[in-house]
């Protein structure tokens, strides 16, 4: 198969595309743009289809034999049904991606899905069949895969935990207009939001962090990457609002495996890959906590994956693979 197809990944930090070669099965040439330049008042749509034109034109490589996009929201038959790490929480879905793709390189097969479903189909292309992908980035996404295919239900809202209420969570507020969910807690944004919401209830506490070297005293100042920073520097205040993200984390992993004997799961995503190896760890603990021991090995159970990867937009071409595949055997399945 000599197929090279034009990949993206739409998250809601970053706009990521590349030309992904069947025949190596790899991407061959990647480009990528703030999620910004989507944003504002007024009709989103024009700025996305000029952010889409111009990644794609910057890519140096073969014309594409077909595109693919991974979005950040539940999609059915091509359509997304609600883009809030992207849009915001007014975006009440509708947009048609197989649509927008087609009208975008006219004449060119064109598939959509939600970009953990692509990030799951790069795993089962390494030959894993049963487990569980979440990503840490602008929100927490998650999916589970059975047999090689992701469990989404009828409407495609299977996976997304991010939007569940965590028991107990603080009231920090998610990209979707809810209170409390995974994704407040345990994604870049919702620990940046964590931390300042924490910070005004205990600013003693957070005068006294080392973060506020590298930020300043106003917690309206704080970033995610500053966060990390002193997170792995061994701050004890920063550790203990990490720890909070971990056990929501680790708590819904908990519920993942138990509910579906899953034994397996990835750890993906901007977020997860700069917190590291010591957050991977306190979510292997919070997991365990959570669950019903059975002899688990935790540690072996959650993987973290290595900077550098691109599970959304590399899986965003296996699942364009996939499509293909299917259309073209005999039964059309």
């Amino acid at each position: 198969m000599s197929e090279t197809i034009l990949v993206f990944d739409l998250g809601g930090t970053q706009l990521r595309a590349g030309l992904f070669c069947a025949a190596k099965q790899r991407l061959i040439a990647q480009v990528r743009a703030s999620s910004d330049v989507v944003r504002g008042d007024g009709d989103y749509l024009p700025r996305l289809k000029t952010a889409l034109v111009d990644l794609a034109a910057a890519l140096d490589g073969p014309a594409p034999n077909a595109v693919s996009m991974a979005v950040p929201g539940p999609v059915h038959g091509g359509v997304v049904e609600r883009l809030p790490s992207l849009l915001g929480p007014s975006y009440q879905g509708g947009l048609d991606f197989v649509a927008l793709g087609q009208e975008l390189w006219p004449g060119l097969p064109v598939v959509a899905c939600n970009d953990l479903t692509a990030a799951g189909h790069r795993y089962v292309a390494r030959g894993h069949q049963d487990f569980g992908v979440l990503t840490l980035g602008s929100g927490v996404g998650g999916k589970l895969f059975i047999d090689g295919r992701p469990l989404l239900g009828v409407a495609g809202y299977g996976g997304e935990i991010g939007h569940w209420r965590v028991p107990g969570a603080p009231p920090i507020r998610c990209d979707c207009g809810g209170v409390g969910h995974l994704s407040a807690l345990a994604s870049g944004r919702g620990v940046l939001r964590l931390t300042q919401w924490t910070a005004e209830q205990d600013p003693s506490g957070f005068a006294a962090s080392r973060v506020t070297r590298a930020t300043g005293p106003n917690p309206g100042d704080l970033t995610a990457e500053a966060i990390t920073a002193a997170f792995h520097g061994g701050d004890p205040w920063v550790t203990s609002v990490m720890e909070v993200a971990a056990q929501a984390l680790g708590a819904g992993i908990a519920v993942c495996a138990l509910a579906a004997g899953l034994d397996l799961f990835f750890l993906t995503g901007g977020f997860a890959v700069g917190a590291g190896e010591a957050f991977r760890r306190r979510v292997c603990i919070a997991a365990g906590e959570h669950a019903w021991g059975m002899d688990q090995d935790w540690g072996a159970m959650v993987r973290l994956a290595e900077a550098g990867e691109e599970p959304g937009l590399d899986g965003a071409g296996f699942y364009a693979l996939a499509h293909i595949r299917r259309t073209k055997s005999p039964q059309g399945k």
